[in-house]
């Protein structure tokens, strides 16, 4: 890490405004004109909505309704034509997107709607709006409002540095360097080792150093095809910011948090893997760690079991992660030994059939035909027009029995049967609205090993 905002990004008073320096940042490299032309030339290309040149840009703008887009792109006449909603590691507010639509669909004049994101977070992203605005596929959307066209699309952090990158001034480049450095710092991809046990000690003063860890080690742990969960932080007298990574045990979901806190006594590290005593079979799993070797270091506090993670002192970013995914799935694979996992099962069978209940659901049912992707023939159902016990049984045997696949990079989880394949785009299952099929042929695979990707 070789520049100066890179370094000072480590810093409680940086890292914890990392969404709004990078919103604030990106505004001020849009005043170049040529890093605004650019800028807007790949929201045209990401949406396949024509923009422009010259519009200009804030940060932050406030809404009638009280919301505030990270970015607004204007027109030569103020009025707003691009929304912008940048992410790195937080969740979306409630009615958020929503909210920027609605902005958007005033007086009838439509504009255009976009979504950054770190790439790790591209599908579940995309998952995300997909399931929110009720349209099918991976974007770019056409999202309808009393006869408004709104264009939507998420496109990544790393996709518009790369592009910004283009831009021939000296000084813009040297202010995209700085702004890539920071930028990789918020997002974890650059990180300053631990040296001492000083620094263990004290870990609230780079507080967002130890959360990017945990970050990056529940994002490993998570199951592919699984829905990364936000993080959620408990209050008290000692606070615990932490993420959940469950998985199904017969038929029932067990669930352990991996976070940040303060250390128990006469421990240092602040990141801590609880099983808290109401997850599924809680009994059962703390029984088995408490009496293998585990339970000379576990820590029992309010009923609730705990184990310290160290990190590596003098190690590199992907040596810390890694350490840390080690120490977790030692104490998984006793806490949920094979015999016990419902996904287990799922590993040694090719492929499931769907009970005959659900069939009888997936053949009967109307689906509709996904017009605005003709280029990729599929059909779908919403939930809030079928039998919603139904639809998510499918949903949770679809997750279960399916196989990892791709649509272009980004991983999805298929399910095959008779012809047709299904997959979902990843949001939690109580929030899915969509299930997607086509036909075998049809597929990003068959396709591609038949040339007939669309250009």
């Amino acid at each position: 890490m070789d520049r100066l905002l890179g370094h000072l990004a480590q810093f409680g008073s940086f890292s914890q405004q990392g969404e709004l320096l990078c919103t604030q940042g990106l505004a001020y490299l849009l005043r170049d004109a040529e890093g605004e032309r650019v800028f807007t030339d790949l929201i045209s290309r990401a949406t396949g909505h024509s923009l422009g040149p010259g519009l200009s840009w804030q940060a932050e703008p406030r809404q009638e309704d009280q919301g505030r887009p990270d970015l607004e792109g204007r027109n030569a006449e103020g009025q707003p034509v691009v929304k912008i909603e940048a992410k790195l590691g937080a969740p979306f507010g409630q009615g958020q997107l929503e909210s920027y639509v609605s902005a958007l669909c005033a007086g009838g004049q439509g504009g255009t709607l976009l979504i950054v994101v770190p790439k790790s977070r591209l599908e579940e992203i995309t998952g995300h709006a997909s399931a929110h605005f009720g349209i099918a596929g991976a974007g770019p959307w056409r999202i309808l409002r009393e006869a408004v066209e709104i264009p939507c699309s998420v496109v990544t952090w790393e996709d518009l540095l790369e592009a910004l990158s283009t831009v021939a001034s000296e000084r813009f480049r040297d202010d995209l360097s700085q702004f890539r450095a920071m930028y990789r710092v918020f997002n974890g991809d650059d990180m300053e080792p631990l040296t001492s046990d000083e620094q263990v000690l004290a870990w609230r003063d780079r507080e967002a150093w130890w959360g990017i860890l945990v970050e990056h080690a529940t994002r490993a742990l998570t199951a592919p095809g699984d829905h990364v969960l936000p993080f959620g932080v408990e209050r008290g007298a000692q606070p615990y910011r932490r993420r959940y990574v469950c998985r199904l045990v017969s038929q029932e979901y067990s669930c352990y948090s991996v976070g940040t806190r303060d250390p128990f006594q006469n421990h240092r590290t602040p990141i801590w893997l609880r099983f808290n005593r109401s997850t599924g079979h809680f009994v059962e799993i703390a029984g088995r760690l408490e009496r293998s070797a585990l339970g000379a270091v576990a820590v029992r506090s309010q009923g609730d079991l705990w184990f310290p993670l160290e990190v590596p002192l003098n190690a590199d970013r992907v040596t810390m992660i890694r350490a840390l995914v080690a120490q977790v799935q030692r104490i998984v694979i006793v806490a949920y030994p094979p015999a016990a996992l419902s996904r287990a099962a799922t590993h040694s069978t090719s492929m499931q059939g769907f009970p005959d209940h659900v069939r009888a659901f997936v053949d009967r049912e109307r689906w509709t035909f996904a017009k605005t992707m003709p280029e990729w023939p599929h059909e779908y159902l919403v939930r809030s027009r079928v039998d919603e016990t139904l639809f998510e049984a499918a949903v949770v045997h679809i997750r279960a029995y399916g196989y990892e696949g791709r649509f272009y990079l980004r991983p999805i989880t298929y399910f095959e049967e008779d012809d047709w394949v299904y997959w979902t785009m990843g949001a939690p299952i109580a929030e899915t609205t969509i299930i997607n099929r086509c036909r075998r042929e049809d597929t990003y695979e068959a396709r591609g090993k038949a040339g007939t990707l669309p250009t």
